[in-house]
């Protein structure tokens, strides 16, 4: 399964007369939308699944979990609000919209797993301490992101908390009439954003060397979380409750029929704490409260 993607990959990067398809609309190579996917769009076949992933919410009292323990899926989680409609009625008053959405999200906890690798965390042999750092990308609305003066995404900060590839084939069509299979690829990230004033997501774990050494090797950090929740008052970011950008990375070709698709599915949050536990044996090693957390 792997070994296709990797051609995919390879075969994108070449160029050529550009294929129109009635499935998927060609957006401009410069151009960045912050968009849905068309309800048109082929289903894709995702090379990740959601197994071992918990759909119940996490209980913040909890000091060991499970083995394999792998906090809650933002694939399912996105999808669940991606049906709400977020926008007030015209007929409704403000009381009962934001009883409706206060029922439609909830006010569950989640956890978000993040995969340590050496660049989130360094052991300090001097000072015995396991020093954890989670890089979160500042949205000045500057940057690759929409530059419009009401960006929804200007002035956050976000993780990017799992990655999914997915794959699925349509039928183009060149200028000339010439029809051929296409193969599309589509990379999805799934990011949480947060309040940039939310704090520094940096803290150290105190643990002698022999036992740093295990632990290291075997641990993850869960991203604690609420929803936040939209009022009326927040039009910007509060509506923010779930946003699709997607990007056309590489158009088909006659000579290269491939599609290559870039997807960022965001996810707004109040970051609460960040976790340290022991993928092994579920020991939770470390409860982080992030600084402006209530």
């Amino acid at each position: 399964m792997y070994a296709k993607v990797i051609v995919i990959l390879l075969v994108v990067l070449a160029s050529g007369p550009v294929m129109e398809s009635s499935a998927v609309q060609p957006v401009p190579q410069r151009q960045r939308k912050l968009s849905q996917l068309s309800p048109k769009e082929p289903p894709l076949e995702k090379l990740e699944r959601d197994e071992g992933y918990t759909e119940e919410p996490l209980d913040r009292s909890v000091l060991n979990f499970s083995p394999a323990y792998r906090g809650n899926s933002i694939m399912l989680l996105y999808e669940r609000l991606s049906k709400i409609r977020f926008q007030k009625d015209e007929f409704e008053t403000t009381y009962q919209y934001a009883n409706r959405i206060e029922s439609a999200v909830g006010n569950n906890v989640y956890a978000f797993s993040l995969i340590q690798g050496d660049e989130l965390s360094r052991y300090d042999a001097d000072q015995q301490r396991l020093e954890v750092h989670i890089p979160a990308r500042y949205l000045s609305g500057h940057d690759e992101l929409s530059s419009a003066p009401r960006d929804p995404l200007r002035g956050l900060s976000c993780i990017s908390v799992r990655l999914n590839l997915g794959f699925s084939h349509y039928l183009g069509k060149s200028e000339a009439g010439r029809s051929k299979k296409v193969t599309k690829l589509v990379r999805e990230d799934y990011i949480i954003v947060f309040d940039e004033r939310a704090g520094s997501l940096q803290f150290a774990i105190d643990l002698p060397p022999e036992i740093a050494k295990n632990e290291k090797n075997s641990l993850i950090l869960l991203l604690v979380c609420k929803l936040k929740v939209p009022t009326v008052s927040t039009l910007w970011p509060g509506q923010l409750m779930v946003l699709t950008e997607t990007e056309q990375i590489r158009r088909p070709t006659v000579s290269r029929p491939s599609d290559y698709v870039s997807v960022k599915k965001y996810v707004s949050v109040e970051l609460l704490e960040v976790w340290a536990y022991n993928f092994i044996t579920g020991k939770v090693l470390e409860k982080h409260a992030v600084s402006s957390a209530s």
